[in-house]
Formats: structure tokens, sequence, C-alpha cells
């Protein structure tokens, strides 16, 4: 770095706890290659329960943030994070802020930041989101993210389609960065057998899992249907559906509770397949960590999913559970079309990993500081590079 200081990024990891979702595996994965290359220092943001993997990073600064899950209610956020985040950043002074998040820029904080914008669900499908009250709260904050920030980094062309959809002008600044996957998930050894049909994701609204319960009784397959998660937490539609199974059928429905990212990769190479009806998604991990062990997918024909897999799964309308059935049992039968999934989707995973997500993010790191002289110099503009405080 030639002696060069080299500027300060903080990092929201708010959203990274120790029983994190997709964007908390956005956000570890991010840290952890960033944090190998020489450009910016890091400071993460974190709440009061980090993902195991940033409370142990090392050379990197831990930021408490007071953050808790009871500030999750979007009027309760909004608040927080007009008001403590931006305490917050006064106090830190990082060069840059990123905005991990969908939201989470300080109006009245003058920290230069990059947004990375997940989906636009929230607005296109409010349905399927809350009460109204905190849409409304929500829709404020995401304004407010999307006008402060000077980049913003869509996840999926489809995600910077919706933005565009919303306001072209705003999606000038816009670029797509696709998240990745691990190295850990790996085909198993030859001749591990597949046995169990596979489910894996949240208890939105939107990730259709009434519309999997009916598909899997459509099917006639008579593997067990693995689900993460807790079945408590089914919503009343998805519990309605389940409890619609003849009682054999749903015997063999398995809920596996919460499942750590250690865990996952094994996970999927017992699987047959990977069934992910979603209706709406702004990037989608399971179908591609699926792909990456060797497991083919069928998935619905929604969102960024078609710009994830390619030509790598089976795509359905993900409202027609017949349609649904009909792609599960071919894949099931049809094993000259299961080794040309699981061809292509080896091949797709290979193209999307996180040291190219972080090298993009750099770039655009370098785009929102490109007004300062010092930090073009600190972070080579014109030629890229290939403890805890409270």
């Amino acid at each position: 770095m030639t002696g060069a200081r080299a500027p300060l990024v903080a990092l929201d990891c708010r959203a990274a706890t120790a029983r994190t979702g997709g964007v908390g595996r956005y956000v570890v994965n991010l840290a952890r290659e960033l944090r190998a290359r020489d450009e910016v220092k890091l400071a993460l943001l974190v709440g009061a329960d980090p993902h195991p993997a940033l409370a142990a990073m090392a050379g990197v600064e831990l930021v408490e943030t007071g953050w808790t899950a009871a500030h999750a209610r979007q009027d309760l956020r909004f608040a927080w994070e007009q008001r403590a985040l931006r305490r917050i950043l006064a106090r830190l002074r990082p060069d840059l802020l990123h905005a991990t998040w969908n939201l989470g820029i300080p109006m009245a904080s003058r920290v230069p930041a990059v947004l990375t914008l997940h989906d636009l669900l929230p607005l296109s499908t409010p349905g399927w989101f809350g009460a109204r009250a905190h849409r409304a709260f929500f829709l404020a904050g995401q304004w407010a993210a999307l006008l402060r920030a000077r980049r913003v980094i869509a996840v999926s062309q489809a995600t910077r389609a919706a933005l565009a959809d919303l306001s072209p002008w705003l999606a000038r600044k816009a670029v797509v960065v696709h998240e990745g996957v691990e190295d850990e998930f790996a085909p198993g050894p030859a001749g591990t057998v597949p046995r169990h049909l596979l489910a894996v994701g949240g208890r939105e609204a939107r990730k259709n899992l009434a519309g999997l319960f009916a598909a899997y009784a459509a099917s006639g397959l008579g593997a067990e249907m693995h689900v993460t998660g807790e079945e408590a937490t089914l919503g009343p539609v998805d519990r309605a559906a389940l409890d619609a199974l003849a009682p054999p059928l749903r015997a063999r429905v398995r809920f596996l509770g919460f499942v750590p990212d250690a865990a996952l990769p094994g996970l999927y190479r017992g699987a047959s397949m990977l069934v992910f009806p979603s209706r709406g998604e702004g990037f989608g991990l399971p179908p591609l960590e699926a792909m990456a062990c060797g497991t083919p997918v069928v998935a619905g024909r929604a969102g960024s999913i078609p710009e994830v897999v390619g030509d790598a799964a089976l795509l359905v309308d993900p409202g027609d559970p017949a349609a649904i059935a009909a792609a599960m049992r071919r894949l099931d039968g049809d094993h000259g079309l299961r080794a040309r999934l699981v061809a292509n989707g080896l091949a797709r995973a290979a193209a999307l990993r996180w040291p190219a997500c972080a090298e993009a993010t750099m770039a655009v790191y370098r785009a929102a500081l490109g007004g300062s002289s010092s930090l073009r110099r600190t972070l080579r503009i014109s030629q890229p590079s290939t403890g805890m405080r409270s």
C-alpha cells in the first residue's frame, strides 16, 4: 500500500446472527473475503448475538451497536437506524458505510455510503410483509437509503430491474454483484446414495411451503420430505396445507429445526433433489448451494431464480402444485435428465464464488469514494487489485 492509509469501511453486520439466514450468510462471506484484502480496514457493526465467524474474525474491529432482535420491527428499525446508527457513525468516523441489509443509511449522516439491495419485494408484493403501518416505515427507510447511497449493489439483474421499474434515475447508480457459494459446498464421495427430498428456506409467505406440501402429496413419491426450520413456526396457510396431508404422508414430512452453516453441505448431499417453489427471491442461495453439492433442483420460475440457476434446474410455475409435482416425478425417474442437471449445476456454481463477489464489491467502493483524491490513490482507482468497541 506504499504507506497510504487504508480507508475504514463500516460494514453493517447486524443481519449476521448466530442463527442467520441468507442476508447474514452474504454478510459473513463478504466480510471474510474483504478481510483478506489489504485495500480497506473493516469495522464490523454487530448486534448482541453476532455470528460466530464474525466474533472470531481476526484483523477487524468489532463495533457493538446495541442492536437486538427487539429492534427488528420496521418502525423500531427505522428509528434505530436514523438515531442510534447515526451516533455510532459519528463516533467511529469511517470513510465509508456499507449498508448490507436493504436499509440502514441515516439521512442525517455525512458518511459516504454503499447500499446492498437484496430485493424490493415489500414494495412490489406488500401483502407478504406484515402490517401496513410497519410497511410504511420500511418504505421510508428504503427511500432514505436509496437516495443517500452513492452506489447501490443489486444482488441480481432481477433486483436491479425492479429498482429500474421503481426509479430509472436510482437504477443508474446500481451495479449487479452476484452472491456466491463457499468451497465447502461440493459433491460428496462417490457412491453416496441420496434418500430424501429437501426444502430449505425461511417461513415467509413467498417461500410457498403450502405449495410444496400440496406438490408433495400430488407427486406420489415415497421418499421423506425434509424441511429446514421448526414446524411450530409455520404460518396459518402453510399449517393448513400440512394438516391436509393424509396421515401416512404427513408422517413422512420431517422438520429439521435450525441447521447450522457447517451442516448444510451434508444436508444437500443427502437429498435426491431440492424443491424450492419460491414465489419471489432477490438472489436465492439454496438452489446455488444445492447445485454446488451435485444435487438437482426443482425451483419456481420467479424473481432471480432463473438468473441464478440458468439451464441447471427444472423451472416451474410456483403457483401450480401440479406442475411442481410433475417436475419432481420427472426428475426422480429420468436418470439422463438428472445427470445433465447435475453437470450443468456444478458448472454454474463454479462461476458464482465469494472472492468474485468481494472483488466486484471493492470496485463499487472505489467508485463510491472516487471523489477524494487521497482515497483514490489508496484504493488504486485506475488499477483495481485482483477487538470489541462499544
